[in-house]
C-alpha cells in the first residue's frame, strides 16, 4: 500500500533556491506532525514518547505542479528521497536504544546508541554519522558525534545526575533522559565447606543416597557475603534464608577460619538449617542477599535471580545408616527391638529364627559392642542405683540376662534350674522404676514366664540379687504385660483362636506378689499391647478375630468399648496423646486399606483418619511438637500432625522393611550429651539389619502425653508411672 495515496504531499510556498519547501515549513507544523503520526503510521515508543518525528506536508494553495517538479529536480535534502517529483522522508523513525528513556546507568563510560528506522520500500541513504546534543546535570550543553557502526553509537563519560540527549535527522527528532548514579552492588555468597563426614561405606553411610552432598537438617552453616562489584554502604549487608513461603533473617557473627573476611564490604552470617519450617524430607534452602547502594537504594539478589553468585543449599533429614548384622533368612521373631539409654546409645536386638544379634550403637552410628551368641530380644534399659547403667534383655531360650551398656559385659543371669525352673520368658516385658515400688532402694524388672509352656504362667520381679516369683496362672498363652506403679497387669488367653482370654492384675507389695484374682474374661484372642489408664486398661487386639482396640474396667464382666471388629488382622499397637484418646494403625477388610486413626476411647467416630498406601504400619511415635511418626513394611516413613494425621513429609527407604515401631530422642553430640534447642532424632531399625538415624523437628517424645511410645518411653519401661520428664529435650 502506498501511504501517500491516503496522505498525499501538498504544495508548499516556494522556498529559497536550493532548499526544500518542506524544510522551510517544518517549524510551523508541530501539531500537524503529531496528527500525521496517528493518522499515517507514525510510531509511538513503548515508553510513551515518539520514536522520532515523521514528515509533515503543509498545503500551499499558491504552488503549482510545476513548482513541485522544479523543487525535486533541483535536489532533495539527504534525509529525503525524490519520488514522483516529490521529496519524501527516507526514514520512518529515529529512536534511542541505549541507555533508553528513563533508564538508570552507572557513573563512568556510557554507551549512547540510536537507530534510524527505514521507510518500507523507500530508497535509503543513511548518513555516516549523526549529531546528538547532550545536556549535562549542571545545564551545560555539548555535541557528540555518533558513528554508524551497527547502529549509531558513541561512548561518553557521564557523572551523577540527570542527562538529556537529543538527535535529529531531517524532520525526525529523538530525545531521551537518563539518570546516572553510583554503581549498584553485585553480591557473592560463599558457604563454609561441609564438615568431613568421615567413613562412608556399606557398613556406615553418612551421605543421603538420594541427595549426596546435602547438608543435614540440623546443621548450622557459616556464610560470607561480599560485594563482588559496585559499591555498597558498609554495615547494610543482610541474608535471609527461605524454605517455601517461610523465611528467616540471619544475624551477623564472627567469620570462621575457612571464610576470612577483612574487607569492609564483607560480612559473615550463620544459617540454622532447622529453621524456617521445612516440610519435606529432602529439598533446597534458598538465600536472599540485600544491601544498600552508595545512594541509599536497596539492592536484593537471590538464589533465583543470581544462582551463579547466590547458591542454594540441598538439605536432607538423613543423618546416617548403620548395618549391624547380616540377615540369614526372612523369618523374624516379633520384629526388631530398640531402646535408648541415658547417653543416647541405641540398644538394638534383632531376632531371626533361633539366633539373635544385640548391639549398642552410639549417636554417631559407631557400633560400641555387639553379640551374636546370646539369642536375646526386647532390650529394656534402666539406671541401677548401685551399679551404673545396665540393659535388661529377655533371653528367648534361657531366661533373663543383664548386660552392662558400656561394653556389653554380662552382669547377671537368673538361675536356669532349681526353684524357678525358668526356661522361657514372654517377649513383652515391663520395667518399673524403683521410686514407685519401695522408696527408691532398688529397681525391679517385672514380667511373665511360662516354665511349663503353655500351661503355666507366673509373674516375676527381679532386683539386684533378688528373684521374686508370684503364684501360677494355669492355661493359655501370654500376650501382654504392663506395670502400673506397684501394680502389675497382664493379659493371657486360653484355648484356640475362638476361645476366651483373661486379664488379671496383682499388686506388688514390698518384694512379693499378693494373690492373683482374675478380673474379667472377654471374647477375644488376646491383647497385643496393654496400657493402664485411670479407669482400667486400653489394649489392641493381637489377632484378627478381635476388635482393633478395646477398653475394660477391672471387676466388670463386659467390655466397656470396642472399635471396630472389621479388621482382617490385629492392630499393631498405639500411642495415647491423652488418657482418653489413642492413635494407631489398623487394617480395614472392607476397603483393603491401612488406616491411621485418632479416636477417643468410648467413641465410635474417629476424630481423624488417614488412609496409608502400605502393607502394614507400625505403632507410631508421638513427638514433642504434636507430630506423629509412623513407619511401614514397605520401607516408608512419614511425619503427620496428630490433630489431622495428614502427611507433612514422607520418604521411602528402598529395599527395607520396618516391622518395629520408631523411637524418638533428643539431639546429642558425639559423646552422647544432650544439645539444647536443636531438632531431635528418630531411630528406626529395619529387618535388613540396618539402624537409621533421621533428623526430625520434634525434640524427643511428647512428655505431656499419657503414653507417647508403644512401650511408653525410650527405655521401654512399659510403665505408666515412669517419669517422662527424664526424657525431655531442652
Amino acid at each position: 500500500m502506498n501511504l501517500w495515496k491516503f496522505c498525499p504531499p501538498t504544495k508548499t510556498p516556494a522556498a529559497p533556491r536550493g532548499l526544500s519547501r518542506l524544510q522551510h515549513r517544518v517549524g510551523l507544523t508541530a501539531i500537524v506532525m503529531s496528527l500525521f503520526l496517528l493518522a499515517c503510521g507514525g510510531e509511538t515508543r513503548p515508553d510513551g514518547t515518539d520514536g522520532g518525528a515523521a514528515p509533515v506536508f503543509v498545503e500551499d494553495a499558491g504552488a503549482t505542479d510545476a513548482d513541485v517538479a522544479e523543487q525535486c529536480a533541483l535536489g532533495c535534502e539527504p534525509a529525503f528521497a525524490c519520488e514522483a517529483g516529490t521529496c519524501l522522508p527516507r526514514n520512518l523513525a529515529l529512536r534511542w536504544l541505549s541507555p533508553g528513556n528513563g533508564a538508570r546507568t552507572e557513573v563512568g563510560p556510557t554507551l549512547l546508541r540510536l537507530q534510524l528506522v527505514p521507510f518500507p520500500g523507500r530508497a535509503q541513504s543513511d548518513p555516516s554519522t549523526l549529531e546528538a546534543v547532550l545536556e549535562a546535570p549542571d545545564g551545560g550543553r555539548s555535541t557528540v558525534t555518533l558513528s554508524n557502526d551497527a547502529g549509531y553509537a558513541a561512548s561518553i563519560d557521564v557523572t551523577a545526575g540527570r542527562w538529556t540527549a537529543t538527535a535529529q535527522w531531517g524532520v525526525l527528532v529523538a530525545t531521551q533522559s537518563f539518570e546516572v548514579g553510583p554503581a549498584p552492588p553485585r553480591f557473592r555468597l560463599d558457604l563454609a565447606p561441609a564438615p568431613d563426614a568421615g567413613l562412608s561405606n556399606a557398613t556406615l553411610q553418612l551421605d543421603d543416597p538420594v541427595q549426596p552432598g546435602s547438608r543435614r537438617r540440623d546443621a548450622i552453616v557459616a556464610l560470607r557475603v561480599s560485594v563482588e562489584s559496585g559499591e555498597a554502604t558498609a554495615g547494610t549487608l543482610g541474608v535471609t534464608v527461605r524454605s517455601g513461603v517461610d523465611r528467616v533473617s540471619l544475624s551477623t557473627g564472627p567469620c570462621p577460619a575457612s571464610l576470612p573476611c577483612t574487607d569492609p564490604a564483607c560480612a559473615c552470617f550463620a544459617a540454622d538449617l532447622s529453621v524456617p519450617r521445612f516440610d519435606q524430607f529432602r529439598g533446597q534452602m534458598d538465600f536472599e542477599v540485600s544491601g544498600q547502594a552508595a545512594d541509599g537504594t536497596e539492592v536484593v539478589e537471590s538464589s533465583a535471580t543470581a544462582p551463579q553468585r547466590i547458591p542454594s543449599i540441598p538439605v536432607s533429614r538423613w543423618a546416617w545408616r548403620r548395618r549391624f548384622f547380616t540377615p540369614i533368612g526372612s523369618s523374624f521373631v516379633g520384629g526388631p527391638f530398640l531402646a535408648i539409654d541415658e547417653r543416647g546409645r541405641a540398644i538394638v536386638a534383632e531376632q531371626q529364627d533361633a539366633r539373635a544379634t544385640t548391639a549398642s550403637i552410639t549417636t554417631t552410628g559407631q557400633v560400641q559392642w555387639q553379640g551374636d551368641v546370646w539369642s536375646m530380644a526386647t532390650p529394656l534399659v534402666a539406671q541401677w542405683p548401685d551399679a551404673g547403667e545396665v540393659v535388661h534383655l529377655p533371653q528367648f531360650w534361657t531366661g533373663v540376662a543383664t548386660l552392662e551398656t558400656d561394653g556389653g559385659t554380662l552382669v547377671a543371669e537368673p538361675p536356669l534350674q532349681g526353684v524357678l525352673d525358668l526356661t522361657a520368658v514372654g517377649w513383652d516385658m515391663s520395667l518399673a522404676p524403683a521410686s514407685s515400688l519401695d522408696g527408691g532402694t532398688w529397681d525391679v524388672l517385672m514380667g511373665m514366664y511360662y516354665p511349663d509352656e503353655p500351661s503355666n504362667h507366673a509373674p516375676f520381679a527381679w532386683g539386684p540379687g533378688l528373684w521374686v516369683r508370684g503364684p501360677a496362672l494355669t492355661g493359655g498363652e501370654l500376650h501382654s504385660v504392663t506395670g502400673n506403679g506397684a501394680t502389675l497387669g497382664w493379659s493371657y488367653s486360653t484355648g484356640t483362636a475362638a476361645g476366651t482370654s483373661s486379664v488379671a492384675q496383682a499388686p506388688l507389695v514390698g518384694s512379693s506378689f499378693t494373690s492373683v484374682a482374675l478380673q474379667r474374661a472377654y471374647p477375644t484372642r488376646g491383647a497385643h499391647q496393654l496400657v493402664p489408664v485411670d479407669d482400667g486398661y486400653v489394649a489392641s487386639s493381637y489377632f484378627s478375630q478381635g476388635p482393633s482396640w478395646f477398653h475394660w474396667t477391672p471387676g466388670t464382666l463386659a467390655l466397656d468399648w470396642t472399635w471396630p471388629t472389621t479388621s482382617a488382622f490385629g492392630a499393631r499397637g498405639f500411642v495415647m496423646p491423652t488418657p482418653t484418646e489413642l492413635i494407631g494403625p489398623r487394617y480395614v477388610a472392607a476397603s483393603g486399606a491401612m488406616e491411621l486413626v485418632r479416636i477417643g476411647v468410648g467413641s465410635l467416630t474417629p476424630a481423624a483418619t488417614a488412609n496409608v498406601s502400605a502393607p502394614s504400619l507400625s505403632a507410631p511415635a508421638l513427638g514433642a511438637d504434636g507430630l506423629v511418626y509412623v513407619v511401614d513394611t514397605a520401607g516408608g516413613l512419614s511425619a503427620r500432625p496428630s490433630s489431622t494425621l495428614t502427611s507433612s513429609w514422607n520418604t521411602v527407604f528402598l529395599n527395607e522393611r520396618f516391622e518395629g515401631a520408631p523411637m524418638l530422642d533428643c539431639a546429642r553430640d558425639d559423646e552422647g550429651r544432650v544439645i539444647s534447642a536443636r531438632p531431635g532424632r528418630l531411630l528406626v531399625v529395619g529387618t535388613t539389619g540396618r539402624l537409621y538415624s533421621v533428623i526430625v523437628d520434634s525434640r524427643g517424645i511428647d512428655t505431656q502425653a499419657a503414653w507417647p511410645l508403644q512401650r511408653h518411653d525410650p527405655a521401654n519401661t512399659n510403665n505408666r508411672l515412669t517419669p517422662l520428664a527424664r526424657f525431655a529435650c531442652p
